[in-house]
């Protein structure tokens, strides 16, 4: 995971990005880096990149407080995320070859609150107890991400909401099974109704 040039800082909005090899959780725990220390993510994207597809690059716009925004940026330029990410374990996944995989489009529209980029991360990403697949992986992956928070209410105000769309790509049909189960779960245990859909793209 490298720091894609130098950390971006003006008036608390951050702007940061970085490639490296893809890896199960890694949303996650760059989700849980910055929300731990109570700063909010404005914008993310993630992409695989092509013809390697086990590359990526991830951007992120990230509002901290005024007194907090340096010290967040002399943290990311000196490796203090990637630390965290490498002490999490987890290591690069086999290769997914995309284009061949079993797909869906996962929309996500919900009130925001702390967590909610990382948990829906941690469903994508999760190791599921499945047969052997050819692919040699048991979990999903992110293709494309795109996600903003914004308030309902516009400029003046109103309920904070995440909004995401993503192409999430499968080794086989068990995997994709179990998480569209896992993430059906979710939104009925939260009550989000149509706040989280996906739509197959097979």
């Amino acid at each position: 995971m490298k720091t894609v040039g130098k950390p971006k800082q003006k008036n608390g909005r951050i702007e940061v990005a970085f490639i490296g090899d893809d890896r199960p959780f890694l949303i996650r725990e760059t989700a849980r880096f910055f929300e731990t220390r109570n700063f909010y993510i404005a914008n993310i994207s993630f992409n695989l990149t092509h013809p390697d597809q086990d590359k990526y690059r991830l951007d992120l716009v990230v509002h901290a407080p005024a007194n907090s925004a340096e010290h967040l940026v002399v943290e990311l330029r000196n490796g203090a995320l990637q630390k965290e990410v490498r002490q999490s374990g987890v290591p690069a996944s086999p290769r997914l070859p995309w284009f061949e995989a079993k797909m869906i489009h996962l929309h996500v529209h919900v009130p925001d609150q702390i967590g909610v980029i990382a948990k829906m991360a941690e469903v994508i990403g999760k190791t599921r107890e499945v047969p052997d697949t050819s692919l040699g992986r048991k979990h999903a992956s992110f293709v494309h991400l795109i996600g903003v928070t914004e308030n309902s209410g516009g400029a003046g105000g109103g309920t904070p909401f995440f909004t995401m769309r993503a192409n999430v790509a499968f080794p086989d049909d068990h995997v994709k099974t179990e998480v569209i189960d896992h993430l059906g779960n979710y939104r009925d245990k939260h009550g989000l109704g149509e706040g989280i859909r996906w739509y197959d793209l097979d």
